[in-house]
């Protein structure tokens, strides 16, 4: 059985947070399997990844899923 979030989480797009902690700045969901064996969650204060930039590490996508949920996001994803 696949684990899978219970939001709508994408990848390969910048959205804005909308809501809970940090609401106003951008996110960035990163599959870093091959890598590090998780997921990379980076936060930006532009769209264009600039300003002041933040990551976090998640094992798995449910546990992205728990850290949005942790935080209060509520994210825009563009179209």
């Amino acid at each position: 059985m696949s684990e899978k979030p219970a939001r709508d989480l994408r990848t390969g797009v910048v959205g804005q947070i909308r809501a809970g902690r940090e609401a106003g700045r951008f996110v960035e969901l990163v599959d870093d399997s091959e890598n590090t064996g998780g997921w990379l969650i980076f936060t930006y204060g532009r769209h264009d990844r600039s300003g002041e930039a933040f990551d976090t590490w998640a094992a798995s996508i449910v546990d992205v899923d728990l850290y949005f949920d942790d935080c209060g996001w509520v994210v825009e994803w563009p179209d």
